[in-house]
């Protein structure tokens, strides 16, 4: 809170806010999501020096690494605690998926459930167009599409992705990409998975294997279910898929708890934050005065 309202830190206190996060990320894996960035930045600016001049350099912090601690603030509150109920009842039903994506359009298929769509050739509100964007991100959103469409079907459950991309699959398992577009995709989707309390491993197919996801990301839907006939497999064709126009999470209001905002507002008049225990009040007021 005191990095999002001063918007800058000393290298000390950035790398301990960076650990911190990695801490919680070894609770939820997918958490990392908020600190790659930040250790790329310090890497970059901080491996080399001496460790006294990090306690007393002040770093200005850049936009998107304050939009990630926000993020992190806001699923932190969803994540930071364990119930017992979490751990006994771990999911025991894997659901295997795959996607795939081409030059048009894009598809999915999860247990039972298919789905194929278009691209759109028009700007969305950030000025995207999804048919001129590269594959990778073709690839990512069709990821997005199949979470966000059967979210409520995969809530508290494991899934199998299977996609014949191999910059994806990386950027999926480590919630990281040099790509900075491509970065928004995969935080996106890890967004949507810790919100909905997803586990997800990632593998990757050759898209030989990938025949059927292939089908529908081409539009061949009659080729698709004479394959499907052909395999035996049972399957129930998706309508009425809300189309993912935009990354949602990543771009949406940030809403802190009523105390964040408190203490967030206490912080940026150089007050004392309210209903604190004496010692920590005692600790506040005394770093207040020594800066």
């Amino acid at each position: 809170l005191i990095l999002l309202t001063h918007k800058s830190g000393t290298g000390a206190a950035l790398e301990c806010l960076t650990g911190r996060i990695m801490h919680w990320s070894r609770l939820k894996r997918r958490a990392k999501v908020f600190c790659n960035g930040a250790i790329r930045h310090l890497h970059e600016h901080l491996r080399k020096m001496p460790k006294h001049k990090k306690q007393y350099t002040v770093f200005t912090v850049s936009d998107a690494w304050l939009r990630d601690i926000s993020l992190f603030l806001r699923f932190f509150l969803t994540f930071r605690e364990v119930t017992m109920a979490s751990i006994i009842f771990e999911p025991s039903i894997t659901l295997v998926t795959t996607s795939d994506a081409s030059d048009t359009g894009g598809g999915f298929l999860c247990a039972d459930r298919w789905y194929a769509y278009k691209f759109a050739v028009t700007p969305n509100c950030h000025g995207r167009i999804h048919a001129n964007m590269h594959i990778n991100l073709k690839e990512a959103h069709a990821v997005l599409m199949m979470i966000h469409h059967l979210r409520h079907m995969l809530t508290g459950r494991r899934i199998w992705l299977l996609v014949d991309n191999q910059v994806v699959m990386h950027a999926l398992i480590k919630t990281w990409s040099g790509s900075v577009t491509l970065m928004d995709f995969t935080q996106e989707i890890a967004l949507m998975l810790m919100r909905y309390c997803i586990e997800i491993r990632v593998d990757y197919i050759r898209s030989e294997f990938n025949e059927l996801s292939d089908k529908l990301s081409r539009g061949d839907i009659e080729g698709f279910k004479r394959r499907a006939e052909l395999m035996n497999f049972e399957l129930e064709e998706q309508s009425g898929v809300d189309y993912y126009d935009h990354l949602r999470l990543t771009h949406s209001p940030i809403r802190l708890p009523g105390w964040m905002t408190d203490l967030g507002a206490s912080l940026a008049h150089d007050l004392p934050p309210p209903n604190l225990a004496p010692e920590i009040k005692k600790f506040f007021v005394k770093n207040n005065h020594s800066t």
